[in-house]
């Protein structure tokens, strides 16, 4: 996993919970890295794991709705950085069905044996069905994205997930339905 990750997961728990609660989890979790992360680097998913245990713990809160919290706080951040890549769609429906030929693309370039793999399984005008293949639990922090990415286009969307445990890999099934913003 990216240190870009972890970096931005560093940054969004002291953002909400403080710098003390932060330090806290750093010393909990025990990370080999000690808590620096290059931007670029990899590092093991399993200290990403810990970070986020640590942090629930410290927080008081499920790992879900901490790594929901994180995934909308995501969303902000991947629309601050790069706004023109949510521009190139005209709604979260559009986003959400071209996420594999975008973003897991990129991915898959440079993890060829890890990238996640999302397919199209239905779409109407109001909701589209997801699979989402990968060796990793992320669909907390999908969610959370999904949630920022529709209410950047003026949207809210329900998300409903379906776990699917196939060996090391699990298959989760996203079933987006969008209503408008009040």
């Amino acid at each position: 996993m990216y240190g870009l990750v972890f970096n931005e997961f560093l940054d969004f728990f002291g953002d909400q919970y403080g710098s003390d609660a932060l330090e806290d989890v750093l010393s909990a979790a025990n990370a080999p890295s000690g808590g620096y992360y290059v931007r670029d680097g990899a590092y093991q998913f399993s200290e990403m794991t810990a970070l986020v245990s640590a942090a629930a713990g410290v927080a008081e809160i499920s790992h879900r709705a901490l790594l929901n919290a994180f995934g909308r706080h995501l969303g902000r951040r991947f629309s601050e950085a790069d706004p023109q890549f949510f521009c190139a769609y005209d709604n979260v429906l559009d986003l959400l069905t071209a996420i594999d030929g975008k973003l897991h693309e990129m991915l898959r370039g440079l993890y060829p044996n890890d990238a996640p793999k999302v397919d199209v399984l239905e779409r109407d005008s109001r909701a589209v069905r997801l699979s989402y293949d990968h060796c990793r639990r992320l669909e907390y922090i999908a969610t959370g994205l999904f949630t920022e990415a529709a209410r950047h286009y003026g949207d809210k969307v329900e998300v409903r997930t379906q776990r699917r445990q196939e060996g090391e890999r699990a298959s989760i099934i996203f079933d987006v339905a969008v209503q408008q913003a009040a």
